[in-house]
């Protein structure tokens, strides 16, 4: 029954606040202009895709001009574009308030997000040029090795980091 609702039309309400049953989020002025965030991970498959996309829609939904921007040799973002029927541009594509883009971005935004991927792949100057950096890691024993050459990876730059799928005590 719930996996039909969460199917349907309408989805899945069950869950949701009645603030955003009703569409209603508390909006923000951001004075601020191209923060760069970039989201990469200690290894491939760790959610920075998941990560950054819904640091995006967020920042959007209280009032952001967002920008991502797939730094990384993944190609997800050409499938997600066809998926989500994003609307298409001659810069890229746009989808709920967000814009999305393979190259550097020459408009105006709030929030530039940059999905670099894994670490080691991703163009060292993205990370050091980072205003915000956010780094996905695991914390299972076979993914604990990647994430110690990550803090290597890192040349001493301060990043928040993020472990999905971890229990509240680790």
């Amino acid at each position: 029954k719930e996996l039909a609702a969460c199917l349907s039309e309408t989805g899945m309400k069950r869950y949701l606040t009645k603030d955003k049953q009703a569409g209603r989020h508390e909006k923000y002025q951001f004075t601020c202009s191209a923060i760069r965030i970039v989201v990469a991970s200690s290894q491939a498959r760790m959610g920075t895709t998941t990560i950054a996309f819904g640091l995006c829609s967020w920042l959007a939904s209280v009032g952001a001009k967002v920008v991502y921007r797939e730094a990384n040799r993944s190609g997800d973002l050409a499938w997600l574009t066809k998926s989500y029927g994003m609307d298409e541009h001659e810069w890229g594509h746009s989808f709920e308030g967000v814009q999305y883009c393979e190259r550097e971005w020459k408009g105006e935004s709030n929030f530039l997000v940059y999905d670099a991927g894994k670490l080691g792949n991703a163009d060292r100057e993205v990370i050091l040029d980072a205003d915000v950096r956010v780094v996905v890691c695991g914390t299972k024993p076979y993914e604990l090795k990647n994430t110690m050459q990550m803090k290597k990876q890192l040349w001493n730059q301060q990043a928040f980091i993020i472990c999905p799928f971890t229990e509240e005590k680790i």
